[in-house]
This record gives structure tokens, sequence and C-alpha cells, in this order.
């Protein structure tokens, strides 16, 4: 029932988006269902009771759902981002203490200097350096280095598109999946190619 009632939310959505396609928020739904069963409610209740979180340490787990909630309430909305990340220094460490926190934290560093304009690579290192230390860091260079990539990743698929007008999807999911050198190398050749192939053929 709780997969059930996301469904329907996407379903609502989806067509009160037909009708508001200028909308950049989506209006809220209180999912509940009310029982009135003669014997007790035994399926699951919450949503994240269905997923299987395999072995994934708990440490990752709360601590990523917690500072993922709070990435997504402030990121975009704080001017200054930064000492929010300060007074959340200890979810972030819990987070590192995971095995896969170093990338976790780098996921959600990287879609808050995406959403939030004032926010500066830079300026987060120190403020996590110092409040956190290495590890976030480290984090904050994953973050800057994707979206970075990201960026000529973009830079490339606009070239090809203005030049080739049409553009085949196994060309745009190859340019997604190229990282550094790949991409300047297919850069280049868009100047001399007079079709994607000539660009993408090795």
């Amino acid at each position: 029932m709780a997969l059930r009632l996301y469904r329907y939310m996407d379903r609502i959505w989806t067509a009160w988006l037909a009708d508001h396609d200028e909308a950049k928020l989506l209006p809220p739904i209180p999912p509940m269902v009310l029982y009135h069963g003669e014997t007790q409610w035994s399926a699951e209740r919450y949503f994240e009771s269905l997923v299987d979180m395999g072995e994934t340490p708990d440490a990752l787990a709360t601590a990523f759902t917690k500072l993922t909630v709070l990435f997504l309430k402030h990121a975009r909305h704080e001017v200054d981002f930064l000492p929010c990340l300060v007074e959340w220094c200890d979810l972030i460490v819990e987070l590192l203490e995971a095995p896969s926190g170093v990338n976790a934290l780098g996921a959600l560093m990287r879609d808050a200097l995406e959403v939030n304009e004032t926010l500066r690579v830079e300026a987060a290192v120190a403020v996590l350096g110092s409040a956190v230390g290495r590890r976030a860091k480290e984090a904050m260079v994953t973050a800057g280095e994707s979206l970075i990539e990201e960026g000529r990743q973009d830079l490339l698929l606009k070239l090809l598109r203005f030049k080739f007008r049409a553009l085949p999807s196994e060309a745009a999911a190859r340019v997604r999946a190229a990282r550094g050198e790949q991409l300047e190398i297919w850069a280049e050749r868009v100047l001399v190619a007079t079709s994607p192939k000539q660009v993408f053929d090795e």
C-alpha cells in the first residue's frame, strides 16, 4: 500500500502539471490511508520499510537521510549556506565514518553547488575542512570535479546539436559517460566532422 500511495501521488502530480506546465513547485499531497477493517493492519505503513538497504551501514542510511532532508530544505534558499554546514558538522562526521560516506557527501554538495548561486567550492572546502577534517575536503573536491565534468559534457552536447541538429540518443549517452581527455578529443573532432559518427569513431 505504501508503494501504491506513491504511484497515486505521481499520477496526481503528472495530471496537475499537464494543466500547470509553467509551475516550478508541486502542490503538497498528504498521503494517508484510513483503515476500517476488523483485523489489525498487517502491511508496511512506511515507504522506507519497503526499500532494501542491503549492506548499507546504519550510519550511512541514518546520516544520509537526515542530511538529504536538510539539504533539500536549505540549500536552494539560504543565501549564506556555509553556517548550515557548520551546524550540521556532527551529522557530516557521522556520514563520513561510513564506507561510502565521502561519495555520499560529495553527491549532496554537488547538488547544493548547482542550486545555490552564492555557494563556492573554495569556501565550502575551507569551512568543511576546518569544521570536519580532511575527508570532508575530499568530498568537496569530488563534488567540484563532478560539476566540472558535467559542464564539459553539457558544452559538447550543445556543440554537437548546434552543428548536426539531430543527435542519436546513443551519442548523448556516450558523452554523459565520458570524462576528461575523451571529452576534449571529441570536442576537437566536432570542428571538422561532417557527421556525429565521425566524432565518435575510434
